[in-house]
């Protein structure tokens, strides 16, 4: 199977062929806070040392990731995964110990492969045993971008996307699973990203049509407070998905269907936590939700967000669903959440 890379913003490095997406390992954010310190002093004058500004950003992305892992997915966040940070000059690996190195405009992943150093962040996976790994452009970086230069929110953003790409390295063994599933029975298409279904079929009219129309429907259920209304519109949501898929993914578009809910899944998780980022730090759910859309142009991320909305509210013990073995099908979700 192909190692994917899941990217909440920025840049999607190149698709590389090799492993799965898998089980994830590391240290405890404790022993990673008290190492951060050390190493930080004990190397003061090195040219990639550490400063104390970053070593307190890192921990405050850590420290946002556990406390949302722990009081909205119900999961101890130990262990972390491999984490790399990067500037405008340097890269550090975060794992036993903190390792950073200048990076010279090009940064090494952990499987060897070089993507050029831009505003980036991304989940991906490597070596035999498939460990996870996360990639965050640090602030300096951000900044440096014009669309995000003068934003107020920018540090609540950051933290958001941190937040939604740890969550992509606890679904990495589930997910890897049922695409070696999907591969065994169908095949993988070559251009196997995130905005797979988008891609293929954004230019068409009638299905973009259907699918708005379908994903309006969830975001209506999920602000709907009486559970009986809410579940009617579910259900008619759920109509309209079945009723498009039917429409297009057919013959050799079948498995896009497959491919779809993959993706709700994991984009919609990884929305669904960001957005809790949103309301632990006092936004309101109709102000987190414009928060964490934004511009509302990636559809497995803007649908998967309403769909998990709704499955949290309608559907007890979602979480084990999601994230113990294979994950299951969001539209199976969605059709128990209209029951």
């Amino acid at each position: 199977m192909a190692q994917i890379f899941i990217s909440w913003y920025g840049s999607r490095p190149p698709w590389n062929p090799g492993a799965s997406l898998a089980v994830c390992y590391s240290v405890r954010i404790l022993a990673l806070g008290a190492f951060l310190v050390l190493a930080s002093s004990a190397h003061a004058q090195t040219p990639c040392a550490m400063g104390r500004s970053d070593h307190a950003w890192v921990n405050e992305q850590i420290d946002t990731w556990r406390s949302v892992s722990r009081e909205a997915l119900r999961i101890d966040p130990d262990p972390l995964p491999l984490i790399i940070v990067f500037d405008e000059t340097c890269a550090w690996s975060i794992e036993r110990e903190v390792r950073g190195t200048p990076h010279a405009g090009s940064l090494t992943l952990p499987d060897g492969e070089q993507v050029p150093v831009r505003l980036m962040t991304f989940a991906g996976s490597y070596g035999p045993s498939e460990k996870p790994f996360v990639v965050m452009a640090m602030p300096s970086m951000w900044r440096a971008d014009a669309k995000h230069a003068g934003d107020a929110d920018l540090a609540r953003l950051i933290r958001a996307v941190f937040t939604h790409e740890m969550a992509h390295t606890v679904q990495t063994a589930g997910i890897g699973q049922w695409l070696n599933d999907i591969e065994r029975r169908l095949g993988l298409p070559d251009d196997l990203d995130d905005d797979i279904v988008q891609t293929r079929f954004e230019g068409d009219a009638g299905f973009r049509l259907a699918f708005e129309a379908e994903r309006d429907a969830l975001y209506e259920a999920a602000a709907q407070k009486d559970p009986a209304r809410r579940r009617v519109l579910v259900s008619e949501a759920v109509s309209m998905m079945e009723a498009r898929r039917a429409k297009y993914f057919t013959d050799a578009n079948a498995i896009y269907a497959e491919l779809e809910d993959v993706f709700l899944n994991m984009e919609g998780l990884g929305n669904w936590v960001a957005y809790q980022v949103a309301l632990k730090e006092g936004m309101s759910e109709a102000s987190g939700q414009d928060f964490i859309r934004r511009g509302r142009n990636r559809w497995s991320q803007d649908e998967g967000l309403a769909a998990f909305l709704v499955i949290d509210a309608l559907v007890p013990g979602w979480r084990a669903k999601v994230l113990q073995g294979r994950p299951a099908s969001i539209l199976g979700l969605l059709r128990e959440a209209a029951r």
